[in-house]
């Protein structure tokens, strides 16, 4: 006997899957921590997407190595990037006039001495999550993202962030590896930055932030996302379509029966 209702379960499989893929983010393969030294540490790799001065009052653009930084608070900018888990930001706290921060270009200091953060409560690490939006489900993209503080060597400047995905990956960058003579947390030394890559299976990307030390904060200052491919051919998006009807299928099987 046929069952009429088994298409209607099909079509539902593939809706329920294009629901699932938004609440998705990607696997994130990260590099390895640098430290900051100059203007060339920031990528020129594909396009950009987004570049992003975190915890200034939004409006202020700023160029370092030929891409833009554009001024983001905690309030982030819509359709591209949002903070969750109510993070604090500074505008001017994190820089210093002491060597070696002080030998950055204007511009790069401009970006590195402000943040969003997020302090440490009850014994707990700093932990917050942003978000980038808009993304191209199947492009592949770049994230490169900076943390530091050049003040004096306190515990929180020792410490420094953690970033992870739900779909995997993370790496830990630190505030301030001092001046480049092995003192930790020296006034005026600066801090890491890493690169990324993840192909989107979403059009959001959520990244966790959190403290690596419990008594500290998880904080970023800047942030750029590059797109290093467009949507992959036909043949390689039916397959992650796919991937995701056979999750829906599978989600909604007992319904149809």
């Amino acid at each position: 006997m046929k069952h009429p209702v088994i298409p209607h379960c099909l079509t539902f499989a593939a809706i329920s899957a294009l629901a699932i893929l938004p609440a998705l983010s990607a696997p994130i393969t990260w590099g390895t921590a640098q430290n900051i030294t100059g203007d060339s540490d920031v990528s020129i790799a594909g396009s950009l997407v987004h570049a992003f001065n975190i915890g200034l009052a939004t409006g202020t653009e700023t160029t370092v190595n030929g891409v833009t930084f554009t001024s983001t608070s905690r309030e982030g900018i819509a359709g591209q990037i949002s903070f969750s888990g109510t993070p604090a930001f500074n505008a001017t706290t994190y820089g210093n006039t002491t060597e070696p921060f002080n030998s950055l270009s204007g511009n790069y200091k401009f970006i590195l001495q402000s943040a969003v953060y997020k302090a440490s409560s009850g014994g707990a690490p700093g932990a917050f999550t942003l978000t980038l939006e808009g993304l191209t489900i199947g492009a592949e993209y770049q994230i490169q993202v900076w943390t530091h503080d050049a003040r004096n060597n306190t515990n929180s400047r020792t410490g420094g962030t953690e970033f992870s995905s739900e779909g995997g990956g993370t790496v830990s960058t630190r505030f301030n590896v001092g001046n480049g003579e092995g003192t930790d947390g020296y006034l005026g030394g600066t801090g890491q930055y890493v690169l990324g890559s993840f192909t989107a299976t979403s059009t959001i990307q959520e990244i966790m932030l959190t403290s690596i030390i419990t008594t500290g904060a998880a904080q970023i200052n800047a942030l750029q996302l590059r797109q290093l491919s467009n949507i992959p051919e036909s043949g390689t998006s039916a397959l992650l379509f796919g991937a995701a009807a056979l999750m829906g299928a599978v989600i909604v099987r007992r319904r149809c029966r």
